[in-house]
């Protein structure tokens, strides 16, 4: 009736954990749930790569946070999207549950559906789900391949403590998003298609006409796309 003492939990822990690095994942969770540490249970499953098995117990959860639902949604999603098999659609829907929308928007991007993200896009940003001037400076100065190395080497797992600051995020995808630079990216590409179109970007509000542009407003643009490519 008085519940499990520190020691006995202690105990179920250190029995939950071993049962779940043996396989029996299963026992694992059920001990790891008997003493309610949840969240170290999902945490152990992540770290093996088990994301069926940690959303599966997320779901059946009810001391699981939202915060830590949505941390855990986005590690699965970084995982996913840089497999050597690109599961870029299924990261995307993981995105959207942690609700970390321009990482989704970069998603559907990748995915060539320029004229769903350009809409999007638009959505967002009226919304303030996304904002310009949310681009922070990159006081570090990582380039994108030190950040893939940095995810090899550090599989970093956190589900309380807070959201994954924009380090621990750029960590974990192996990339730094912009803002500016995703949206001008789709808006070149959707551009691009209106014109093959026959119709005028300027009707709907875009105003990139590399026709007009210079050598070097061109050359900006080009890295852009293949920066965010």
């Amino acid at each position: 009736e008085d519940g499990i003492t520190e020691e006995q939990c202690a105990r179920i822990k250190s029995a939950g954990i071993s049962l779940i690095f043996n396989g029996k994942v299963s026992q694992g969770c059920l001990l790891l749930k008997l003493a309610k540490l949840d969240s170290v249970a999902v945490e152990y499953l992540l770290q093996m790569k088990l994301f069926h098995e940690a959303m599966k117990f997320i779901r059946s959860s009810n001391t699981i946070t939202k915060e830590e639902k949505e941390n855990a949604c986005f590690y699965i999603a970084c995982k996913i999207f840089n497999e050597v098999k690109q599961q870029i659609r299924k990261a995307m829907l993981f995105f959207l549950t942690a609700k970390e929308y321009l990482h989704a928007l970069y998603c559907l991007f990748k995915l060539r559906k320029y004229d769903d993200a350009f809409i999007i896009k638009e959505y967002l940003l009226k919304n303030n789900l996304i904002n310009k001037k949310d681009d922070e400076v990159d006081v570090n100065n990582e380039n994108d391949n030190d950040m893939a190395k940095m995810q090899n080497e550090n599989d970093l797992v956190k589900l309380s403590d807070g959201k994954y600051n924009i380090n621990e995020k750029s960590q974990l995808f192996g990339r730094k998003l912009s803002v500016e630079k995703v949206c001008n990216a789709i808006d070149l590409m959707f551009a691009e298609n209106l014109k093959k179109r026959n119709c005028d970007p300027a009707k709907f509000g875009v105003n990139i006409n590399i026709e007009e542009m210079g050598d070097l407003q061109k050359d900006d643009l080009v890295k852009i796309i293949i920066e965010i490519s």
